[in-house]
């Protein structure tokens, strides 16, 4: 079994899965890289809005003026219905060269349309930045669909001003803490825990609590148990996990409309919204409109103080096999995981996925330090580990439970449904808790 092991707070974390690759830098050079040859136009398409994107723009400046034969089109398609628009495009053989991307179920969906970038770029590239999440196996010498640009984190966004207004000292770290810590905001006229729409869609991000809830009371050996169907997610621990979740709206912590609100980024920006679940790509915007008094916390979603750091290699991008201009897309992708442009991706604001790379967010490496000084556990995002299916059904049935619509047990009852009904093709198999 792998033993997982926070990160330096300097640096990005490096995760192990069964089966990695030895880290062999015998490989060949990457397609066109560090040469003239690279030139032409190249596309490349953005998950969300560019305006949202902190890392994608001067990823894209630095490859321009390293291979400036080369110019970059961006485009920015919504969130919301990515991977249809995606999966048309690529399917009709009008994708983009290179697509935003990421790990596990997410990217599984993708691997016939999907460049093997394992003999395209060095393997010492690929091993530093854990791009075996992107792999065939678990392996970064088995075929790699994609490379990980960072090692993102799934966090609480807590306002530091808005809880000492409210006479709370801490932020919590248990369910009995945040009861507490609610009341005390409530009763100050702000809203304590704010969920709805960050992007347009409806409902919210509640895979984002999802690691958390189920990570207090399974260990990472029985995740998975749990995605290949032997540990019901309708188990008693985790159905009284998300019934306490779910009773979050009931007691006034929330706000009430759920599934509808569209400002749950603004007012938290505004200070009328004590605490948001986010992921690190969220600490830049966050600390533009707050400064100093943001700061990131593990989420309270536990019976005793919660010590989990939810971290992975996560947002990537792979290169179309269709792609027109295939040596610039192989060379952009080379030019994510380098030295270069994992330099940029911290600069940027975000936590690289190359081991060594110095993290510069306050906020992000604040965290990081925490998790390093008291030994944190680090699991990964669960999501990225589930096909589609289940990962819908999760979504869909967590949002209802917090709407108040259905109960927790007929909600983790539809994700058992989900999961058995999978072809073993659909399985996403990483062996997470050891082989």
């Amino acid at each position: 079994m792998q033993v997982w092991k926070v990160a330096a707070p300097v640096a990005a974390l490096a995760l192990a899965l069964t089966g990695c690759s030895s880290g062999s830098s015998s490989s060949p050079t990457a397609t066109g890289s560090g040469s003239g040859s690279v030139s032409g136009s190249l596309t490349v398409w953005n998950y969300g809005a560019l305006d949202d994107s902190s890392l994608l723009s001067p990823l894209v400046a630095g490859f321009e003026a390293k291979y400036p034969d080369v110019t970059v089109d961006l485009v920015g398609q919504p969130a919301d219905n990515y991977y249809a628009l995606l999966q048309a495009a690529v399917v009709s053989g009008r994708g983009p060269d290179v697509f935003s991307m990421f790990p596990g179920g997410y990217q599984k969906q993708f691997q016939e349309y999907s460049l093997d970038l394992s003999d395209q770029i060095p393997q010492e590239d690929l091993v530093a930045t854990n791009a075996q999440y992107y792999s065939a196996d678990g392996s970064t010498e088995s075929e790699v669909y994609g490379v990980p640009s960072t090692a993102g984190m799934y966090m609480m966004l807590y306002n530091k001003q808005v809880l000492a207004d409210a006479g709370v000292s801490s932020v919590p770290t248990t369910w009995d803490e945040l009861d507490a810590t609610c009341a005390k905001v409530v009763a100050a006229g702000k809203t304590c825990l704010g969920y709805g729409s960050q992007d347009g869609s409806g409902g919210f991000s509640s895979y984002l609590d999802w690691s958390y809830l189920v990570g207090a009371v399974e260990p990472l050996t029985a995740w998975d148990e749990l995605i290949a169907g032997t540990l019901p997610y309708a188990s008693a621990d985790i159905v009284a996990q998300v019934e306490r979740w779910g009773q979050m709206r009931e007691k006034g912590w929330t706000n009430p409309d759920v599934l509808t609100w569209r400002d749950v980024r603004t007012s938290f920006e505004s200070g009328d919204v004590a605490m948001v679940m986010g992921g690190s790509w969220d600490s830049s915007w966050a600390q533009k409109a707050l400064g100093t008094d943001v700061a990131a916390a593990a989420a309270p979603f536990s019976d005793t103080p919660n010590n989990l750091l939810v971290q992975l290699p996560d947002n990537g991008y792979s290169v179309s096999k269709e792609a027109t201009n295939q040596t610039a897309a192989v060379a952009f992708a080379a030019y994510v995981v380098s030295a270069e442009g994992q330099e940029i991706v911290a600069s940027a604001g975000n936590v690289p996925s190359r081991s060594g790379v110095a993290v510069t967010d306050p906020v992000n490496n604040a965290l990081l330090t925490q998790a390093e000084d008291e030994s944190w556990t680090v699991v990964p995002m669960f999501d990225n580990f589930i096909a589609p299916t289940v990962n819908q059904a999760l979504t869909s049935g967590l949002n209802q439970v917090l709407a108040g619509q259905i109960t927790a047990q007929d909600a983790m009852a539809a994700v058992d449904k989900a999961t058995a009904g999978l072809s073993d093709d659909e399985r996403v198999a990483y062996h997470l808790g050891g082989s």
